[in-house]
């Protein structure tokens, strides 16, 4: 598994990697434009993401935005609902605002309020068949 984490504050960057490190290659990146450019390359390197794990709120472009720009890459890659990348948000911040906002405009899997629990994190991961 290929997982690429979008997290701008070291202390969750380094919790997130370690948490992930021993199911699959972690990329990190850290603001929302990055990740845009990281998805771009892993798509046309032939080895896309697996897994999003993205802070919602980050530098240069904020998570909820580089999500949207992501899912547009997507449907002109010609990936089809149900294929594209599965997308986990985080935040330090319970907002229903943001839920909505990652959920439904833009497709996340979950929407987890920090601190994360690594072994809830494993779990959602579990559930998408990501892991076994």
């Amino acid at each position: 598994m290929r997982i690429l984490i979008v997290e701008d504050d070291p202390d969750d960057s380094s919790f997130m990697t370690s948490s992930l490190e021993r199911y699959g290659q972690c990329d990190l990146a850290l603001n929302g434009a990055d990740a845009v450019e990281a998805f771009k390359l892993a798509y046309d390197e032939g080895r896309p993401y697996d897994l999003i794990c993205m802070d919602i709120m980050l530098p240069k472009m904020g998570g909820i935005e580089a999500l949207k720009a992501i899912r547009a890459m997507e449907m002109t890659f010609g990936i089809r609902p149900g294929d594209e990348v599965n997308v986990v948000m985080t935040t330090g911040v319970d907002s229903p605002k943001e839920i909505l906002e990652s959920y439904y405009k833009g497709c996340c899997l979950k929407y987890m309020v920090k601190p994360v629990n690594a072994q809830d994190l494993i779990e959602i991961i579990k559930q998408y068949g990501l892991i076994d």
